[in-house]
């Protein structure tokens, strides 16, 4: 798990992504998974490639692909590993 949130908070680096914030949720009851990754970029266009940065080395080094993906056209988009979900926002969002 550790290595899952290493890899998509470097990805996130890489791209530039900014208020960099990992949650982790375990301790809440009935949470929706063990642990949050919230980002911000600039543009639409560089929260789409954060996004498509991070699926692309997850599944490159852990073999893991996104349960779900939401917003890959908007201001928001998440990607949903099951134990980690990750939220990229437009800075303004």
């Amino acid at each position: 798990m550790l290595e899952k949130i290493k890899v998509i908070t470097s990805e996130i680096n890489n791209k530039k992504g900014e208020d960099i914030v990992t949650i982790n949720l375990k301790t809440i009851k009935n949470s929706p998974c063990d642990f949050f990754i919230i980002c911000t970029g600039n543009s639409n266009r560089q929260i789409q490639s954060i996004a498509k940065s991070v699926e692309k080395k997850v599944f490159e080094k852990l073999k893991t692909k996104p349960w779900q993906k939401e917003g890959k056209n908007s201001n928001w988009i998440l990607i949903d590993y099951v134990d980690a979900v990750v939220h990229i926002f437009k800075k303004e969002t």
